[in-house]
């Protein structure tokens, strides 16, 4: 009975061990695709960014006749929109500068044979770029 003890006292040890030293996981894009492509030249980052179009116009109703198709009206009426979503979601820092944001143009983009919106970002610094941060919060779903 005690050899059971010990053993018994071993088992519940390594359990909680196990559970003390996992990590904590962090899910983004809840089943969504995107990608992002910056390019640095002096003190402006350039970001192409590109959201599913679904999703995106899911969100925010872009699909005004829920027909399934995004016309380009429908894009037009919805880019205020869009630049909201991106503009509260997206940050960069470079040396703890916040920088100018700039949105050039938000279309319409096949990538991967996916639809998606192309938002093209400038963000523009004081100085040169030499190090930066990205804080991408868009569709992300975080532990709480």
């Amino acid at each position: 009975m005690k050899k059971f003890a010990q053993f018994f006292k071993l088992v519940l040890l390594l359990v909680c061990l196990s559970f003390i030293i996992q990590p904590i996981g962090v899910q983004a894009h809840s089943g969504s695709i995107g990608y992002s492509e910056l390019s640095i030249k002096e003190n402006v980052i350039h970001y192409d960014l590109y959201l599913l179009a679904d999703l995106v116009g899911g969100l925010l109703g872009v699909d005004e006749d829920q027909d399934g198709y995004l016309t380009e009206n429908e894009v037009n009426r919805s880019k205020e929109d869009i630049q909201q979503l991106v503009m509260n979601n997206l940050f960069i820092t470079s040396s703890g500068e916040k920088p100018a944001v700039t949105i050039n143009k938000i279309e319409m983009a096949e990538r991967w044979n996916y639809q998606m919106f192309h938002i093209d970002l400038e963000f523009g610094f004081d100085k040169p770029v030499t190090e930066y941060e990205v804080q991408y919060n868009i569709f992300l779903t975080a532990l709480i």
